[in-house]
């Protein structure tokens, strides 16, 4: 059985044996899971919506939380209880939201420095994963689901925030900015399913953004596919997606954090060919989605069955990835 299909089969099997997976067995609310998850997803009365005046935060609930403080559980504190002196835990409970940012922020540039050390095997890298199965056949809704199971340990302005939540947010946003292009926003919801690669490689090797490498070997107009990136989460997804996706979503895919194309690095304008310009507006409203949607804040406000549809629409039922 290839790749990491291993640990969702086990999975399944269990639950199969005990009869939760099988409903002839045990009655349950969710025949459909994804319709229940939808449920989750559209919170019609407590949710940000499409109204402006929704976005506005409400002064009386704002001013009690900045009274309360930003301890987690604060239920908890107002109880006594008793910890071991002198552990890890009596430390862990003695960090502030400074000190935890800050622990963060320190993991971050330690993958920031990491990820430099492998630039010389970026195009080793990406050939090894080009051509790897990870979890072989795969209903590609299932597949973005498991986006829950990591997270960019590198991207300040979402902390441990799920790669699926922040999926949703993107989304989110797009509709909220009033976009149609169902294409687009097809991109969005599988435009971080490279994320996926670590579980399998180290973190520097799927998360933060991307810069080219190879610039000085390439001639004028030599077109952006010919520049070598940093292999991540980027090369990684768009290599899985390429054979089932349009060409602009391939490109979506690469691109959507090349830090050079944001910046308007001299170096790209040079080495980018007429059809790269033709998509580059594109690419960068794109990134205007994917980077002012992170929240660890705000909830998704989203039809997840719409979502379904959309996958339907642009992806066969089963999907080699």
């Amino acid at each position: 059985m290839p790749g990491c299909n291993n640990m969702f089969f086990v999975y399944a099997s269990a639950l199969a044996y005990i009869g939760i997976a099988d409903n002839s067995r045990l009655h349950t609310g969710c025949p459909d899971f994804w319709n229940c998850v939808a449920n989750y997803y559209r919170r019609n009365k407590t949710g940000v919506t499409v109204l402006d005046q929704a976005l506005e935060p409400s002064r009386s609930n704002r001013s009690k939380w900045e009274t309360t403080g930003t301890q987690a559980h604060n239920w908890l504190f107002r109880r006594s209880y008793k910890v071991n002196a002198g552990t890890a835990f009596t430390r862990y409970l003695q960090l502030d939201i400074t000190q935890q940012q800050g622990l963060f922020q320190d993991q971050a540039a330690r993958i920031g420095e990491t990820k430099k050390t492998h630039e010389s095997l970026a195009v080793k890298l990406r050939n090894k994963h080009a051509g790897s199965i990870m979890f072989g056949k795969v209903d590609p809704v299932d597949l973005i689901m498991r986006l829950a199971f990591t997270s960019d340990r590198t991207d300040i302005g979402q902390g441990l925030v799920s790669q699926w939540t922040h999926t949703l947010q993107m989304w989110h946003v797009m509709k909220l900015d009033g976009v149609t292009d169902l294409e687009l926003l097809f991109a969005a919801l599988i435009h971080d399913v490279g994320k996926m690669v670590s579980f399998l490689e180290d973190d520097s090797l799927s998360d933060g953004c991307s810069t080219g490498l190879n610039y000085d070997d390439l001639p004028d107009g030599a077109g952006m596919a010919n520049i070598t990136l940093p292999f991540d989460h980027h090369d990684f997804g768009a290599d899985k997606f390429r054979k089932y996706v349009s060409p602009r979503v391939y490109r979506l895919l690469r691109y959507h954090c090349f830090v050079d194309l944001a910046q308007d690095d001299p170096r790209l304008k040079r080495v980018m060919n007429e059809r790269d310009t033709y998509y580059v507006e594109d690419i960068k409203q794109f990134m205007v989605y994917d980077q002012l949607s992170k929240s660890m804040w705000l909830m998704p406000n989203v039809d997840m069955l719409e979502i379904r549809s959309v996958m339907r629409k642009f992806l066969p039922p089963l999907i080699v990835f």
